[in-house]
């Protein structure tokens, strides 16, 4: 299964929407290769991680998020759920399917769902594998503003960011720098 070919059931290839996710995954997807072969002492499988990365934001197809060029009816916060249910329609593995549905930062739990308010399923939805994780910590690195697409955001940065969340995904990724020596990995 080529993910492109999936990518390209879901999107206008002469859309907005098109452009950005087809740029913002492959860099996440170089990204992910990049930290994965900078860990290969923990076996991580490449193949899932560049299928994971160039499917994990699919979903945002299902979102209204015009800023992108998404016009889907739903919220932009539910993309996740939506990439994990296109995945499975199209018979990507159990792998695949969790890749994309953990891929949402340091992850989710179900107290910080019901204390937010969250619009998911009460339950955690937390990367444990190698590969959840490496494409977790590889989207951190880019965001989709058409402004600045190409723009790999510094492990600072990255901080910066997590840690106007809560205190167990700032340490999370701090664990995560250290376990993946991700202050060692040069930029792209």
């Amino acid at each position: 299964m080529n993910p492109y070919d999936t990518i390209k059931k879901y999107f206008d290839e002469n859309s907005l929407g098109y452009d950005i996710l087809i740029k913002h995954s492959e860099l996440v997807t170089k990204k992910a290769i990049q930290i994965a072969k900078y860990n290969l002492e923990k076996f991580p499988d490449l193949d899932l991680i560049k299928t994971g990365a160039m499917l994990h934001d699919i979903g945002i197809c299902k979102t209204n998020a015009k800023n992108i060029g998404c016009f889907g009816q739903d919220t932009y916060l539910k993309h996740f759920l939506y990439s994990k249910e296109i995945v499975k329609e199209e018979g990507y593995s159990k792998e695949i399917q969790n890749i994309v549905l953990t891929h949402i930062g340091c992850g989710c739990t179900v107290e910080e769902i019901e204390k937010y308010k969250f619009p998911f399923p009460k339950e955690d939805i937390i990367a444990k594998t190698v590969e959840e994780q490496i494409v977790a910590i590889a989207d951190l690195y880019f965001s989709k503003n058409i402004n600045d697409l190409e723009y790999e955001k510094t492990i600072d940065e990255i901080r910066q960011k997590i840690s106007k969340y809560t205190i167990r995904q700032k340490n999370i990724f701090e664990k995560w720098i250290k376990k993946y020596k991700l202050d060692k990995i040069p930029k792209l």
